[in-house]
C-alpha cells in the first residue's frame, strides 16, 4: 500500500554528541542489563566472548583478509574504542556494550546513514548463552524508542542475512518489517551474500506501545590498556585514514561510453557548458537547493565522493539526462545508481541503451559486483526503465526519503553481476 508522499520531517541534530548516552539499567527479572559506550578495560572480555562464539557470529560479520584472531587483539579493539569515541562526539553513530550484570556480554549500535533525513542502521550481537532470552530486544526497544523520540530519527533499517534466523527474530521483536531482499549486498563471512532488509520508521512508532523507560546514567571515563597499544593503535588509524583520503581525492579519468545501436547517443564525463541545459530540463532554469547550483560538478566526481560519479548522457550532442553512482558506504562492491531524464527522452530506446552502457562500465571497468536504484512507486516510467535494462524489483522501503530527500514508497531496483535470485 502506498502512503501519501511527504516532505522529510525530522532528522538528527547536528550538534548531538553521543559519548555519553547510556541505556538503563533495565531488570529483565532474570538480570540486570544496560547500553552505555565502549571501554579500553572491555578488551580482555570482547576478545574472549568473540573467539569463544566465533561459530555464531563469523558466518554473519563483514568480511576481512585479517584472520579472526587478528581482528580480535587488544589493538583492535583499542582502534574499534577510538574509532567509536570519534564518532559518537561527531555524531555520526553510536556503538554501545551490552552490559549483562556488569559485564560485558554484546554490542548494540547505530551508524547514521543520513542525518538530515534522519535515518541509521543499527547492528549487534550477543553473547551465545545470553541468546533467545529477550535480553538483546528489551535493551533493544530502549534504543529504538530512543532513537525516534529524541534524536529525531524517522527510518531505522537493518540488513540482516537471509539464513540469520536469530538476528531476523530480533528484528521482529522490535517491531521491523521485512521489506526487501538484497542480492549480493554485503560480503560476510568471506562471501558475498543475500541480506534481507528490515526497517522501523517513526510511523511504526506511532502504532507500538512504548518500551519501559530505560533512563540515562552517567558514563564514567575509560581505562584499561597500556599507553603503548593506544598509542600504537591510534597512529595506525591515523595512517588508514590518511591513505583513505589520499584514494578518495586521487584523479578520476575523463569517461566516454560509446551506447550500441544508438550512434547519436553517447554517455560521458560531465562538463561546464552542460550546466545551463540541465538547469533547463530539470529546474525550469532555477536550481531547487545548493546541491544543484552552478558548479555542483565541479567538485571531484567518483563513486565514494559525496557527489557520487556523475555522468551525462546526450542525444545529438544535446543534453539529455544523468546517471550517478554512488557507494553508500556499506560495501566496496555495491553502489546507488540515480538517473534522470529529459522527459523527451525518458524510456525510450536510447534511454534504456545508455543505461545498458552505465552498467557495463559499472560492472567492468569500476569492479562493482551490485547497482541498486531507488524509484517512487508512482514512479512507472523510470521502474519500466531499469526492468527494461535488466533490474529486478527486490521490495518496497516504506516512508523512504530516497534519493530526492522526500518522504514516500520507493521500490528497490538492483542488478548484479550474477543475476537475480528471489527468496520467499
Amino acid at each position: 500500500m502506498s502512503r501519501t508522499t511527504t516532505p522529510t520531517t525530522g532528522g538528527i541534530p547536528v550538534d548531538v554528541d553521543l559519548a555519553r548516552l547510556t541505556l538503563g539499567p533495565i531488570d529483565t527479572g532474570a538480570c540486570t542489563v544496560r547500553l552505555r559506550p565502549p571501554r579500553l578495560s572491555d578488551a580482555e572480555r570482547w576478545h574472549t566472548l568473540r573467539l569463544r562464539d566465533r561459530a555464531c557470529i563469523e558466518p554473519y560479520w563483514s568480511s576481512s583478509p585479517l584472520t579472526w584472531e587478528q581482528r580480535h587483539s587488544p589493538r583492535r579493539w583499542a582502534r574499534e574504542c577510538l574509532v567509536a569515541w570519534a564518532d559518537m562526539r561527531a555524531g555520526r553513530g553510536y556503538a554501545g556494550v551490552v552490559e549483562i550484570d556488569g559485564q560485558l556480554a554484546g554490542q548494540l549500535g547505530f551508524q547514521v546513514l543520513d542525518a538530515a533525513a534522519g535515518v541509521v542502521e543499527i547492528t549487534c550481537w550477543i553473547e551465545s548463552r545470553w541468546a533467545g532470552h529477550r535480553v538483546m530486544s528489551r535493551i533493544g526497544l530502549a534504543l529504538r524508542d530512543h532513537l525516534v523520540t529524541a534524536l529525531g530519527v524517522t527510518r531505522i533499517v537493518a540488513p540482516i542475512s537471509v539464513d540469520n534466523a536469530g538476528a531476523a527474530g530480533f528484528a521482529r521483536a522490535l517491531g521491523f518489517h521485512r521489506e526487501a531482499v538484497m542480492v549480493q549486498s554485503f560480503d560476510a563471512g568471506g562471501s558475498p551474500r543475500d541480506h534481507a532488509l528490515w526497517a522501523f520508521s517513526s510511523t511504526d512508532h506511532c502504532a507500538v506501545t512504548p518500551a519501559e523507560p530505560a533512563g540515562i546514567t552517567p558514563h564514567r571515563r575509560s581505562v584499561g590498556l597500556p599507553p603503548a597499544v593506544l598509542v600504537i593503535a591510534a597512529v595506525r588509524l591515523l595512517a588508514w585514514r590518511l591513505r583513505r583520503q589520499l584514494r578518495r581525492h586521487s584523479p578520476v579519468g575523463s569517461v566516454a561510453l560509446p551506447v550500441p545501436g544508438h550512434p547519436n547517443t553517447l554517455v560521458r564525463s560531465v562538463v561546464r557548458s552542460d550546466e545551463p541545459e540541465r538547469a533547463r530540463i530539470r529546474w525550469g532554469g532555477v536550481p531547487p537547493s545548493a546541491a544543484d547550483t552552478p558548479g555542483w560538478w565541479l567538485r571531484r566526481s567518483g563513486p565514494g565522493t559525496s557527489a557520487g560519479l556523475v555522468l551525462a548522457w546526450t542525444v545529438d550532442g544535446r543534453y539529455a539526462g544523468e546517471f550517478r553512482l554512488s557507494d553508500p558506504g556499506m560495501s566496496g562492491h555495491a553502489a546507488h545508481l540515480v538517473s534522470w531524464a529529459d522527459p523527451a527522452h525518458a524510456r525510450t530506446s536510447a534511454h534504456v541503451a545508455a543505461l545498458t552502457a552505465v552498467t557495463g562500465h559499472a560492472f567492468g571497468t569500476l569492479g562493482l559486483r551490485r547497482l541498486a536504484a531507488e524509484i517512487p512507486t508512482g514512479d512507472t516510467t523510470s521502474a519500466a526503465t531499469f526492468a527494461a535494462a535488466g533490474f529486478v524489483c527486490e521490495g518496497v522501503l516504506r516512508d523512504h526519503p530516497g534519493p530526492t530527500g522526500v518522504r514516500t514508497d520507493h521500490e528497490l531496483w538492483a542488478l548484479t553481476t550474477t543475476g537475480q535470485e528471489r527468496h520467499p
